[in-house]
């Protein structure tokens, strides 16, 4: 593999793999717990049958997503994950140009390796790659870190109720909280920026994806569904009757 093959495929793993999945995450825990916030009105409407249904979809939406980032490899099927990410380092390790060499150097100090700017850019590298080895959470670590627990909860969702109908109860299984994917997104977020920017030197903006769940959250207020506070925010008014126009145009 050449460095320009090396390159693209790293940036499609990092962004088309691992940044959609984060997206799709982050966006469907906003409008879960845009549900979630006005849940004690809604539970009082014809509605909340419907809400609830929404608010179990995009919460499951965002077990999917970051159980997908943390997939391990797998032959038949090949993933873009963070382990397979690794996987793709280690294999080119010889070829890394390092586009941002000082911002892996200033990381790895961080992380208690001391001064790098003496060492070849295989062994930054290595250095790199290593860091996230022993941070990475899995299944088998469960017991001894709290990230890895966090983890084995998401992937038992995910491959006992979510991705198959096993015939168990929620009390065979650990439930995955909203601390749980927090964390897991956090340390993806951390990890994409990191190698992204050290080994390609693209800088990545993350926005957080607001948008879906502000029209939810509009479209509650038009319904009355939701307080008079959410309603006099400033500019919300606007954002409604703009919105109104849009939905009931001819």
């Amino acid at each position: 593999m050449t460095i320009q093959e090396a390159e693209e495929k790293l940036e499609n793993y990092l962004l088309y793999g691992l940044q959609a999945e984060l997206h799709w995450a982050k966006e469907a825990r906003t409008v879960a717990k845009v549900i979630g916030n006005h849940s004690a009105v809604i539970n009082n409407t014809r509605f909340r049958t419907l809400f609830g249904r929404l608010q179990e979809i995009f919460s499951e939406r965002e077990t999917l997503s970051v159980a997908k980032i943390f997939d391990r490899p797998n032959r038949i099927s090949p993933v873009r994950s963070i382990s397979t990410t690794l996987i793709l380092l280690e294999e080119n390790v010889d070829l890394w140009n390092l586009s941002e060499r000082d911002f892996l150097e200033d990381f790895l100090l961080e992380n208690g390796y001391g001064d790098m700017s003496e060492k070849t850019n295989r062994e930054i590298s290595i250095a790199v790659i290593e860091v996230f080895r022993k941070t990475l959470p899995l299944s088998a670590k469960k017991d001894s870190c709290q990230l890895s627990n966090s983890l084995d909860a998401v992937l038992q969702s995910r491959d006992k109720v979510h991705a198959h109908n096993e015939a168990i109860s929620a009390s065979e299984r650990t439930l995955p909280s909203w601390k749980d994917t927090q964390l897991l997104i956090d340390y993806a977020e951390d990890f994409i920026k990191t190698i992204i920017r050290g080994f390609l030197g693209v800088a990545v903006i993350v926005n957080e994806p607001t948008l879906t769940a502000r029209h939810l959250e509009q479209l509650m207020a038009i319904s009355n569904l939701v307080n008079e506070d959410y309603k006099s925010e400033q500019g919300n008014q606007w954002a409604m009757e703009r919105l109104r126009k849009e939905l009931f145009k001819d």
